[in-house]
């Protein structure tokens, strides 16, 4: 080898070195904020059981709540329930929904339905042999 293939090559074991610790202490940084981060939040929910439980009851709720009031609107504007695609609909407000305005409609078969139809199935016929009689 040449002397500065060999140099190149210490430089990518010396590259390669130093990424790996840096990699390993960028994980151990994140595991470290992440387990203190957790402690924290276990260390307030075990207090649900002293006496601020009261308190961690109504904190729980304020937050359900606040959730529910920002998250709302981003699930019915998501909503696959209700069509975007009627042309003269107004926009509406997320509290109210106008029932008649969904999608949801009564589809009437053009098929006669007017009475019953009987008829015997027979022994080993599949849904497709006996539809073809009806």
């Amino acid at each position: 080898m040449l002397p500065s293939q060999t140099s190149v090559l210490r430089e990518i074991q010396e590259y390669f070195a130093f990424l790996s610790s840096y990699i390993q202490s960028r994980l151990m940084r994140f595991g470290k904020r992440f387990e203190g981060t957790k402690d924290i939040i276990v260390a307030f929910l075990i207090v649900k059981r002293g006496k601020y439980s009261g308190s961690f009851l109504n904190t729980s709720f304020f937050l359900l709540m606040g959730a529910a009031l920002i998250g709302g609107p981003v699930i019915a504007q998501n909503n696959p329930f209700i069509s975007d695609s009627a042309p003269d609909q107004e926009e509406q407000s997320t509290f109210a929904t106008d029932i008649y305005s969904l999608p949801f409609r009564t589809q009437f078969s053009e098929k006669p339905r007017d009475g019953t139809i009987d008829h015997v199935v027979k022994k080993w016929r599949d849904i497709s042999i006996t539809s073809q009689y009806l």
